[in-house]
């Protein structure tokens, strides 16, 4: 009987940790607002927390890719780069962006 008892309680610290981890990505997510207005128009580079984005060319150059945020929404950012003397446009998900850096002349 103890040992059931002990097994339930593993189970539910269990499932009410996973439940506090999923509610504190939630919120640091909700409460990490990234200003896009301030960044709109201006050379910048960007820092993402996305592995299938890292991986990408935009961000595994040595010098981090330059370029520019032409637009953005709620849930996408329209992101504007050179690569070879051709300009390229790419739609990145605003949650996977971390940071913002900009680029000053």
């Amino acid at each position: 009987m103890e040992w059931i008892i002990l097994f339930g309680l593993i189970i539910g610290f269990g499932t009410i940790n996973e439940k506090l981890e999923k509610l504190k990505k939630q919120f640091q997510t909700e409460n990490r607002k990234l200003n896009f207005k301030n960044y709109l128009g201006k050379p910048v580079s960007l820092i993402v927390n996305n592995e299938n984005i890292s991986d990408s060319y935009l961000f595994t150059s040595i010098s981090s890719t330059i370029g520019i945020i032409k637009d953005y929404d709620r849930e996408w950012l329209l992101f504007e780069y050179q690569k070879n003397k051709k300009t390229i446009e790419q739609y990145i998900r605003i949650s996977d962006i971390t940071s913002i850096n900009e680029i000053k002349k």
